[in-house]
């Protein structure tokens, strides 16, 4: 990420991480609007709406694809796939990504999605989407990873002043969870 602050460019890198990114946030798309009850069929993309009876049999009118609800539910049950607060973030990291056609509008829809998880674990310091995205046993382990990524060595005075605000409001939150020790010189 520092090579592409200095204007280096990775083609390669951005398309593999941003199509993971792209591929995951479809996937968590899909198991949300599953869990309310519009199942997309995998084989021609119709949804299916179902009332969540674990022995129902769901089936797509379109293409007679059918699957027990309480198997299809398990494909996604335990993987922290439900969208919550961030399925805005989501539609329109799918929606920005597949305009995108240069590598630096690609950069800036990655970089959207990753601010939107950082923000999040900041401002609500519960356990993040973004854990599901990004590989960290624990949001600890994540919130550590994105604050190196915001912030390193070559900081504007502005970023410092941002991550010193955001220290604030976790040291004020009636919710804090210690997710980062605060520290004394950003």
């Amino acid at each position: 990420m520092k090579r592409i602050a200095r204007g280096i460019v990775d083609e390669e890198l951005i398309e593999d991480v941003g199509f993971g990114l792209y591929s995951a946030a479809r996937a968590i798309l899909i198991a949300t609007e599953a869990h309310a009850g519009r199942v997309q069929c995998p084989r021609c993309s119709h949804i299916i709406t179902h009332r969540g009876d674990r022995n129902a049999i769901i089936e797509c009118a379109e293409c007679s694809w059918r699957v027990r609800w309480g198997e299809y539910h398990k494909t996604y049950q335990d993987k922290h796939l439900h969208g919550g607060g961030a399925i805005p973030a989501f539609q329109g990291y799918i929606e920005d990504f597949t305009k995108a056609r240069m590598p630096r509008e690609r950069m800036l829809a990655i970089d959207r999605l990753i601010h939107f998880f950082h923000c999040e674990l900041l401002q609500n310091p519960v356990r993040s989407v973004g854990v599901t995205l990004i590989y960290g046993k624990n949001t600890r382990e994540v919130t550590e990873f994105l604050d190196r990524l915001s912030y390193g060595e070559a900081s504007t005075p502005e970023l410092i002043e941002t991550r010193a605000a955001w220290d604030r409001k976790l040291e004020l939150s009636q919710r804090y969870h210690p997710i980062r020790k605060p520290e004394s010189n950003p």
